[in-house]
């Protein structure tokens, strides 16, 4: 996404780039193109889930209508989930997925790992 960013003639310095997660770049993306924070929000939600249940169809399989019948029922999960993300005040924010992701791929190089995926 980075990539694709820089190639919009978002401004992405160079190291951000190597290193930049997909929220980051959801959330330059926004700021720049002035998208409102409950609609990238619902956006990259929704981008997610959608993701996860297009991996469901082919993996499960699904199957196409179910994948689409998941999707709907999602939509009004998601509106709740931003506007109670929205609203949260900040010393109640905890951990986040991406933070955790993050913080696992620091090992993944190493020689030795408990869990090998």
């Amino acid at each position: 996404m980075a990539r694709l960013l820089a190639s919009l003639d978002v401004p992405i310095t160079p190291i951000d780039k190597k290193n930049c997660a997909l929220v980051t770049c959801f959330s330059l993306a926004s700021v720049h193109w002035q998208i409102d924070k409950a609609m990238a929000a619902q956006a990259l939600l929704w981008a997610w889930c959608e993701n996860q249940v297009s991996i469901g169809i082919k993996l499960i399989p699904l199957g196409q209508t179910s994948g689409q019948i998941i999707l709907s029922r999602l939509m009004p999960i998601i509106d709740r989930s931003v506007t109670k993300g929205l609203n949260l005040p900040e010393d109640a924010i905890g951990a986040s997925c991406p933070g955790m992701v993050m913080a696992s791929m620091q090992h993944e190089q190493q020689y030795s790992r408990l869990f090998r995926s």
